[in-house]
């Protein structure tokens, strides 16, 4: 079977999944908070792959909203989800080294802010 690239990513999925961290700081500062409470060890591609996995799979899943903010899932996390499409096709590898640069960048206030609560 042939696989197709997109725009330098594996597919449409992970291109679109890129481009929307990329362009948003306050999904960044989420993924990035959420992936430090998971314990992701950001030195080890394995461990932000594999928390990455489980952090797509509860960010757009309507119970992680209710579970965690008392709320129905905003409507722009929905179309956010109805952009990026099939979360099984995200090559979460491939979006690795950005999310290592994003710990390097916002950790440091992840954490100030997280030891206040």
């Amino acid at each position: 079977m042939e696989t197709m690239e997109y725009n330098g990513y594996a597919n449409k999925e992970t291109w679109s999944a890129v481009t929307h961290i990329l362009n948003d700081q306050g999904l960044q500062y989420e993924l990035i908070s959420d992936l430090y409470c998971q314990n992701t060890d950001f030195e080890s591609s394995y461990s932000i792959e594999s928390n990455l996995k489980d952090w797509f799979t509860d960010y757009f899943y309507p119970s992680y909203w209710e579970e965690k903010f008392g709320m129905d899932m905003p409507k722009n996390v929905i179309k956010l989800l109805l952009d990026i499409g099939s979360l099984w096709r995200i090559e979460h590898r491939e979006l690795v080294p950005l999310v290592r640069e994003l710990a390097q960048q916002l950790l440091p206030e992840v954490k100030k802010e997280l030891s206040y609560v």
